[in-house]
């Protein structure tokens, strides 16, 4: 290959790279949700931001730990209404073996109410 050949298939490469990189962010940001939750004082609305895309279940292998963290720690409106979207996703994912959707709904649920026994496994907790 030529010089010229070669700064050819040097910047082929170098774009194919930016676009795949461009593309995997893009598939994993998260998103907003609103949700309305009532309290004693009345209906209240919460502007949710996702840490995944609940629909992107590659996201969600990629970021796990951190997904967790999330339904752990976010405020109630926002970290079961994420929760339940989330469920139905794996649920009806083709991308996901059976074995590997209920070990995953297991640590939801587990986020959700037992966060101590999610952090025994994942260790997803910072220490304070």
């Amino acid at each position: 290959m030529n010089c010229a050949g070669q700064k050819l298939y040097k910047h082929k490469h170098l774009f194919s790279l930016m676009v795949a990189t461009c593309f995997f962010n893009f598939a994993c940001a998260g998103t907003s949700l609103s949700v309305q939750s009532s309290e004693n004082t009345g209906v209240r609305e919460s502007s949710c931001s996702l840490p995944i895309s609940p629909s992107n279940m590659l996201s969600l292998v990629i970021y796990y730990k951190e997904t967790m963290g999330y339904l752990t720690n976010a405020e109630d409106a926002c970290r079961f209404a994420f929760a339940e979207i989330l469920k139905k996703e794996v649920e009806s994912s083709f991308f996901m073996m059976e074995g590997c959707a209920k070990v995953t709904l297991q640590d939801i649920d587990d986020a959700l109410h037992h966060p101590e026994k999610l952090n025994e496994r994942l260790n997803y907790l910072k220490a304070g």
